[in-house]
């Protein structure tokens, strides 16, 4: 590894030096010409923030109508918020981020079950995300002001 300091953000790329000199689990060798032959050590994290874990549940996107959703905007206490962590680059989770939901909370989470759409409050940004269940996809971010 070239380089300091370690960031987490190295990334390890094999490319074999002859077709005899890497083998797989079953003694096949290694292409020389390689394309699906690197991986990041860690793959972006950025978080926490706190998002709901009162929320709304459709099976089509777009569905909530922020001017009157005064309960997520308005309602939702200090308490129940989870800390949550997406792969974006900057602390806001933006449209294209996925969730990283911690698991480490003793209930499940609706970002965990289904193949619908949630809305969440985001607490400190004061917005409403719209996540796709599946994969934990942002697809959409409302602003409650």
């Amino acid at each position: 590894m070239n380089g300091l300091p370690i960031t987490g953000k190295e990334v390890l790329t094999v490319i074999p030096s002859s077709s005899t000199s890497i083998f797989d689990a079953a003694s096949n060798t290694a292409s020389s010409v390689q394309s699906n032959n690197s991986v990041n050590f860690n793959p972006p994290k950025t978080g926490p923030v706190y998002l709901s874990n009162i929320y709304k549940t459709s099976v089509v996107s777009g569905t909530v109508d922020v001017n009157s959703e005064s309960f997520l905007c308005n309602e939702v206490l200090i308490n129940d918020y989870n800390q949550i962590y997406h792969d974006g680059t900057v602390l806001e989770p933006q449209v294209g981020n996925r969730v990283i939901y911690n698991m480490n909370y003793s209930y499940p989470s609706i970002l965990v079950d289904g193949f619908d759409f949630s809305y969440f409050h985001l607490r400190d940004y004061d917005k409403i995300l719209e996540i796709r269940k599946s994969d934990g996809l942002i697809v959409a971010k409302y602003s409650c002001n």
